[in-house]
């Protein structure tokens, strides 16, 4: 998955510093899907065949462009190189429409895949979101399991705008993973002052690490942009422009 939050994050990124930490790959294929909406549920279904290889950057200039920014793949994603081919659902339900009482929306999805690998890849996030006045709260748990033998564009990353702010992108990697993220915020819509603190684990049975942060920033038009600094769990403080956030 991949949230829109997170190409906006990584344009912005990528346009100020020549940095973009996506988990980007190349597939070259074909899919047949069926779409449909029913009100505030969702759901998607895939047939697909791709061969997929490592997207390399090409980014060459930045408005402030950081030393080392855009050499090499992306970090923490070297594709494993094969055809693949199976079927993904897709389900999204929304509960709630008004952010004043409180809206959660749940999104679950898995994907069977056959060819230069079999595997089966199952999970789910909660997101859910309150405003009282100026006063505004966010959380997100989430979960996932790959089964079998996947290649590592089809795993789980911890690290980096989508699970951990401050943490640099694939830190963690495996077919097991789990994170949890909280905020709380204050201030109008348009500019809102957003305190977070975010943890996830990912990696193989017996051996799954935790990475965690917290910190601070600014929300522009609910969360449409942000500006955040993250203080890693012994690591350095980063500064993050359109990070991936709730509120």
């Amino acid at each position: 998955w991949a949230p829109a939050e997170e190409s906006r994050g990584n344009s912005v990124s990528s346009l100020l510093f020549g940095e973009d930490a996506g988990r980007y790959y190349t597939a070259t294929g074909a899919t047949l899907f069926v779409e449909r909406r029913y009100g505030l549920l969702g759901w998607r279904a895939e047939l697909f065949g791709e061969s997929d290889r490592t997207a390399l950057p090409r980014t060459t200039h930045a408005v402030f462009p950081r030393e080392g920014a855009a050499t090499g793949p992306p970090p923490g994603l070297v594709a494993d190189s094969g055809t693949f081919y199976g079927a993904r659902v897709a389900l999204e339900h929304q509960r709630g429409r008004r952010l004043a009482r409180g809206v959660v929306v749940s999104r679950l999805w898995v994907e069977a895949a056959a060819g230069d690998a079999r595997f089966v890849n199952v999970g789910g996030m909660v997101d859910a979101i309150r405003t009282r006045g100026w006063a505004a709260g966010g959380v997100r748990v989430g979960a996932g399991q790959v089964f079998g033998e996947a290649p590592v564009q089809r795993g789980y990353f911890a690290g980096g705008a989508t699970t951990v702010r401050g943490v640099a992108p694939g830190t963690l990697f495996g077919p097991r993973f789990a994170m949890g993220r909280a905020e709380v915020g204050v201030g109008p819509a348009a500019v809102r002052l957003v305190g977070f603190g975010d943890v996830a684990w990912a990696g193989r049975r017996g051996a799954v690490g935790r990475v965690s942060a917290f910190g601070a920033g600014l929300s522009f038009a609910e969360g449409w942009l942000r500006l955040d600094v993250a203080w890693p769990t012994g690591g350095a403080r980063t500064t993050l422009v359109g990070s991936n956030g709730l509120l």
